[in-house]
């Protein structure tokens, strides 16, 4: 008996071991399927769909445009439109914020998620309903507006009246309960925008606080004539005391009194837009480098120029205030750069611009492309008084040599009986200049003789006088076009700006 039991022991310890001996290394192997590349997608749930975190993995390829998720859980009825995920309430875990449309409401909605550790879940701790239902209009950010460490939400927008709004709210209340203070709520007809500063290393590593941020707001001067184009620049900072921004300054920005008829005519959006078409550059520049914008309302389509680029952009859409427009753009080339450019009316002939890249926040007072533009038209060919015909003696006028910058290079332009000499460091050029009249508009002509990538071909251009300390500037501005018979049309190329003092011929 004993025998017996010992032999079924040692059978049984045989068949185990011959059985997992076989699943190790006779068992067929799955071979795993390539991964696919996935992108999450948002998903817009049905009035019956349950609340829940909406994702889900998609086959895609990298030329797809890029959504975005909702990692906190949307209700029956709500639309997302975008989100943002950083840490809102200091605990160093990533919290987000998403912009949304509800059903039966006109106006964007904005949803603060905190995420919980210890549950895994985002949970709702703020909903603000802006006062903002045109879309392309809108943005918000989170950012440490007042220095101290401390986020806040800010949004902009333009609402149904045509006036820009501006709300910033500072994250506040304790560590179970999350709540907003809002620090900042301002409206106005003209442009509102937060001036970021650089800040100390000390403050990127968190050892002391930094500058808080100012906020600009201009707006219409109302204590003048409704043609007037004066507008009033307030400009408001934090006031750590009374927890809020307060007006510090205010101060007028002069611009020109523009004929009823002719501010009439423009105020609208296929006013403006028309208005716009052509091309403009920039007067208020300081450096050698021209800048120029040109306007296409029939292709829909924006050209910003400098010397060494061209950067197409799709024109999206156009909002009108009352004396400026908001459009927004979109990069020929890079699908997810968004361009947001803000006009003011400042004459006739004469625009503001203030241009935000990408589709955050508007930062930062100036950039490149800020400034007073000019447009390059049959009435502003000459800024002077000199007849156009004149162009070419203007230009061989007693004076200093004409000078611009190509390709890094001062290059030295002498101009003299319709003939001009080009010099610089690396090489030298010489040519004719002559003019044109086409579709009533006077180009100025330039050939070289040994056809150099300089100077050469048809051109817009634009003569000013400028005066500083006594000494007299002109400013000759050259815009390439394109010329048939009948007509002209700018190239996709870069123009010139020279520049050069008058001699006192006394």
């Amino acid at each position: 008996m004993k025998k017996s039991s010992k032999l079924t022991i040692l059978i049984f310890t045989f068949v185990t071991a011959f059985l997992i001996c076989f699943n190790v290394y006779y068992k067929p192997q799955i071979k795993p399927q390539a991964s696919a590349p996935v992108r999450a997608k948002t998903v817009h749930p049905s009035a019956n769909a349950q609340a829940a975190v909406h994702e889900e993995v998609l086959e895609t390829d990298e030329n797809e445009t890029e959504t975005v998720t909702s990692l906190i859980a949307l209700n029956p009825g709500e639309k997302l439109l975008n989100a943002i995920s950083i840490d809102v309430n200091g605990d160093t875990f990533d919290d987000q914020v998403v912009s949304l449309l509800k059903s039966g409401s006109p106006y964007i909605c904005l949803v603060t998620g905190i995420y919980s550790p210890s549950q895994g879940v985002y949970q709702r701790a703020s909903e603000i309903e802006t006062n903002i239902s045109q879309q392309n209009t809108f943005s918000f950010s989170v950012l440490d507006v007042t220095g101290d460490h401390v986020n806040s939400l800010t949004f902009s927008g333009i609402n149904n009246k045509g006036e820009s709004v501006l709300k910033v709210f500072k994250a506040a209340g304790t560590k179970h309960k999350f709540e907003y203070d809002l620090i900042a709520d301002l409206t106005a007809d003209g442009s509102i925008f937060i001036q970021q500063l650089q800040r100390s290393d000390p403050y990127s590593f968190s050892q002391t606080k930094g500058e808080s941020y100012p906020i600009r707001v201009y707006s219409s001067d109302t204590s003048r004539s409704k043609n007037s184009l004066d507008q009033i620049q307030t400009l408001y900072n934090w006031d750590s005391n009374a927890g809020r921004y307060v007006k510090v300054s205010e101060s007028r920005v002069t611009g020109k009194k523009t004929a009823a008829g002719e501010l009439a005519k423009i105020q609208n959006s296929t006013g403006f837009e028309d208005y716009l078409a052509g091309l403009w550059f920039k007067s208020s520049s300081s450096d050698a480098n021209l800048r120029y914008i040109f306007f296409d309302p029939a292709k829909r389509e924006l050209i910003f120029s400098t010397t060494d680029t061209q950067e197409p952009y799709s024109w999206n859409t156009t909002s009108t205030r009352r004396n400026g427009v908001h459009i927004t753009s979109m990069n020929k080339s890079i699908n997810n750069l968004m361009r947001r450019i803000d006009i003011v009316l400042n004459d006739v002939d004469e625009i503001k611009v203030r241009v935000n890249d990408e589709v955050k926040m508007a930062i930062g007072e100036d950039t490149l492309w800020d400034g007073t533009y000019k447009k390059i038209s049959t009435k502003t060919a000459l800024a002077t008084t000199v007849q156009q015909s004149d162009i070419l003696q203007k230009l061989s006028a007693p004076a200093k040599e004409w000078s611009c910058v190509f390709y890094n290079e001062t290059v030295n332009i002498a101009i003299k009986n319709g003939k001009f000499e080009a010099k610089c460091e690396s090489w030298e050029s010489d040519g004719a200049l002559s003019t044109n009249i086409i579709a009533g508009t006077t180009l100025l002509e330039c050939r070289t003789f040994d056809n150099a990538d300089f100077i050469n071909g048809y051109y817009q251009f634009n003569m000013e006088e400028s005066e500083i300390d006594g000494i007299t500037r002109q400013t000759l501005t050259l815009a390439p076009v394109s010329v048939s018979t009948k007509s002209f049309v700018p190239k996709n190329k870069p123009g010139f700006k020279l520049e050069r003092e008058l001699r006192d011929e006394n």
